[in-house]
């Protein structure tokens, strides 16, 4: 939890001295308004250290980095990670990666970092209010083995306010 928390502090510091204080250095500038983190597992994938930061200008969606639960599959034919919340009964995507190989016998590795976003207005106050509450965030990581074998795991991410 102490190591979690720390790496708030530093993705914090981080986007604050990339984004400027000062209201001429940048338009992702501003003061900081709210910081949550994101977490979440089951018994196969974990996704830590993901972030959601807003300011009066901007938002930053840093999605963390995803670890196995046991081996990591190695023998991945294609793959696909993605955060999503619901609104009106209809499942939204963010932070979508797509990866495969074709016209190989060989599988490919994972990549456990999951990106990051900086916009002005990535979340509507509507959507921002959605995917802070606790229990409406979700992750999904699925794919195809190179044995023709399909696969899903997807987890509900916990959101705490740090800030």
């Amino acid at each position: 939890m102490k190591k979690s928390i720390a790496f708030c502090i530093i993705i914090l510091i981080c986007f604050i001295s990339s984004t400027g204080c000062s209201q001429s250095n940048s338009k992702y500038n501003g003061s900081i308004d709210q910081v949550y983190s994101l977490s979440g597992g089951n018994d196969f994938i974990e996704v830590k250290n993901g972030m959601l930061i807003k300011t009066d200008k901007s938002q930053m969606f840093y999605g963390g980095d995803l670890t196995f639960k046991g081996d990591e599959p190695l023998d991945m034919k294609i793959y696909t990670t993605k955060y999503y919340f619901y609104l009106d009964g209809f499942e939204n995507s963010f932070n979508l990666s797509t990866a495969g190989v074709d016209g190989s016998d060989k599988g490919i590795g994972i990549s456990t970092d999951l990106s990051t976003t900086i916009a002005d207005l990535m979340f509507s106050n509507q959507v921002w209010d959605i995917i802070t509450e606790e229990g409406q965030l979700h992750f999904s990581f699925s794919g195809t083995f190179m044995n023709g074998e399909d696969f899903e795991h997807s987890i509900i991410i916990n959101v705490k306010q740090v800030f």
